[in-house]
């Protein structure tokens, strides 16, 4: 379901002592997203392809 580095990011955090949400399908991209220390929300996502009908 992942790639490699997206999966073994999101693993690393999960397991850490971060609350991760899990990964969800957003309009052809896989983001999850986390509160960093001093409040920041980070989001994390696979690349999103270009379909040829969006392009124009």
């Amino acid at each position: 379901m992942y790639d490699n580095v997206f999966g073994a990011s999101y693993q690393r955090l999960s397991m850490g002592r971060r609350e991760v949400q899990t990964p969800r399908d957003a309009h052809g991209g896989l983001p999850f997203y986390f509160q960093a220390k001093g409040g920041y929300f980070i989001g994390v996502t696979t690349l999103t392809p270009v379909r040829s009908e969006a392009a124009y």
